[in-house]
């Protein structure tokens, strides 16, 4: 039930009120130059931050009206899990910026529907002219310096760099913390998936609650076993193989359960079933890579054959498997190299015309079980929050390299921005709402360049912001030499930032009641 509704201008001011409080808190952290934020809670305690997004998480207002403009953006930032380094500072920044002036105009009598679409319009030429700006990277000294800037440590910029030598695109970086204060970086081998064995009587390691098996057949199954008659062929199997078998199927249970047990403590033969790490349509993606890495013949339950036809050519092979209670981890090596190498280019070139990334994602785990490309990077801290600092911007700068090899870098430090203020100038003229629109986006793209360059002590950002607009688009201005200089930036992060301020600044522009809920009571 509404407990309380804000119409029109009334209460887009107050939800613009509340984005505006938490932008100049959150404003102080962009670019490296950017200052720190002291953070307290109710109980006292205190600490200090440089990250955008922890001022995000904890900001609140006093005002239920201006908290929704804060619910607004914490839901928008979040949506975009990857955004890097000054990404949320700067997408508030703009927001914040596009706001303020979209409200003059809307007070001066201009219809908001119109403003939003003109608005969003003046977003995708700037956006082109970022796209026609995009360049790769030259070489891995580029590479290191973008790592560097986003993780602060010269020594987790190299690991980095080595990383990005090492492991594909699609590859799996793990970050966690070493064991001392010293960086690392570690390559381990294979690939895993979170599922373990199926029955606590397969383990052979008790302490350590896990089966390793070396040199094991693999059978793939598409069917489930419940009977001893389904087990038996796959008995006699592993028993004239005399080798252990890692069972991949669909599910393992009652008498053909009992079986393997039987068979593994009278150690007949070894049998460690694992049940298949996905369902759905994504089943026979499954199947087939698991088939052109360790070879053999997927069993389906069309294609089961009875004990006398069931023959060694169904295994596949693995090097080493190691299975606890709910993870497994494989280590292959390709049964047949080039239709391996076949399958992982299939894979590229499907990714190619994916556009969400949750099924992007899906893609590059099925690369990475076919490539093996994993990387586990160990921070060293002092205490648990260093690290967890430390390892938020290690996160950020593995993100950053990986996009900017995937997709292109620009100049950086919201220089990409202001070298795009041209796209606006060459437009055509058009009507009132395209010619505010263009104002708007005119004045708010050298906002975050020039608050950057005000944390960093410049006192006359407009000024260099004019200068460099005169220079190349690979120029941005470092504030660490307070000179001008060849900066990058991924692209694809710039460009997110942008498209994710245009859209938040349309949703306010256009808002016409803002309507408080009363919490619902459960009824016992």
């Amino acid at each position: 039930m509404a407990e309380r509704v804000v119409y029109g201008a009334a209460g887009r001011r107050k939800v613009l009120e509340g984005m505006e409080t938490l932008t100049k808190a959150a404003g102080v952290t962009l670019m490296d130059g950017g200052r720190t934020a002291l953070l307290t809670d109710g109980a006292g305690r205190a600490r200090l931050c440089s990250d955008a997004r922890d001022i995000v998480g904890e900001f609140f207002s006093d005002d239920p009206v201006g908290n929704v403009g804060l619910c607004l953006l914490k839901k928008e930032l979040e949506e975009k899990s990857g955004a890097m380094g000054s990404g949320a500072a700067r997408t508030m920044v703009l927001t914040a910026e596009l706001l303020r002036r979209g409200e003059a105009c809307l007070e001066s009598g201009m219809e908001p529907t119109a403003l939003a679409a003109a608005l969003r319009r003046a977003a995708l030429a700037v956006d082109a002219a970022l796209e026609d700006m995009t360049r790769e990277a030259e070489g891995e000294e580029e590479f290191r310096r973008l790592a560097v800037d986003v993780s602060g440590s010269d020594e987790l910029g190299d690991m980095i760099v080595k990383i990005l030598s090492r492991v594909e695109s699609a590859g799996e970086v793990i970050v966690e913390r070493a064991h001392g204060l010293e960086d690392s970086v570690d390559f381990p081998q294979g690939f895993s998936f979170e599922k373990g064995y199926l029955s606590p009587f397969m383990v052979d390691v008790p302490g350590g609650r896990r089966c390793v098996l070396d040199d094991c057949g693999v059978l793939l199954a598409d069917r489930a076993f419940r009977t001893r008659e389904d087990m038996v062929p796959v008995l006699h199997l592993a028993q004239s193989m005399k080798k252990p078998v890692l069972m991949l199927v669909d599910d393992l249970t009652d008498d053909a359960l009992r079986l393997v047990n039987e068979a593994n403590a009278g150690r007949r033969c070894r049998l460690v079933a694992v049940e298949i790490p996905a369902h759905g349509p994504g089943r026979m993606d499954f199947f087939a890579d698991m088939e052109a890495l360790v070879g053999g013949t997927p069993l389906t339950k069309e294609l089961f054959f009875f004990s006398g036809l069931l023959g060694p050519e169904v295994l596949g092979r693995c090097r080493r498997a190691v299975v606890g209670k709910g993870s497994t981890l494989m280590i292959c090596d390709p049964a047949d190299p080039e239709k391996t190498a076949c399958r992982a280019g299939q894979i590229r070139n499907q990714m190619r015309d994916i556009a969400t990334d949750f099924v992007r994602e899906t893609y590059r785990e099925r690369l990475r079980r076919l490539t093996g490309r994993r990387a586990v990077l160990k921070v060293g801290a002092m205490s648990e929050n260093a690290f967890s600092e430390r390892r938020v911007h290690a996160v950020d700068a593995v993100r950053a390299v990986f996009a900017a090899r995937r997709d292109g870098v620009v100049a950086g430090g919201g220089a990409a921005y202001v070298h795009a203020l041209f796209a606006l100038e060459n437009l055509p003229s058009a009507g009132v709402a395209e010619q505010a629109a263009r104002s708007m986006m005119r004045e708010a793209l050298a906002v975050p360049f020039c608050r950057a360059l005000q944390n960093a002590g410049e006192r006359c950002p407009l000024r260099l912001a004019e200068e460099m607009k005169s220079m190349g688009s690979r120029y941005g201005y470092d504030c660490r030499t307070r000179r001008f200089a060849v900066t990058i930036e991924p692209a694809r992060a710039v460009r997110e930032e942008l498209d994710r301020a245009v859209r938040i600044a349309e949703k306010v522009l256009t808002l016409g009641a803002v309507v408080l809920c009363r919490k619902r009571r459960r009824v016992s």
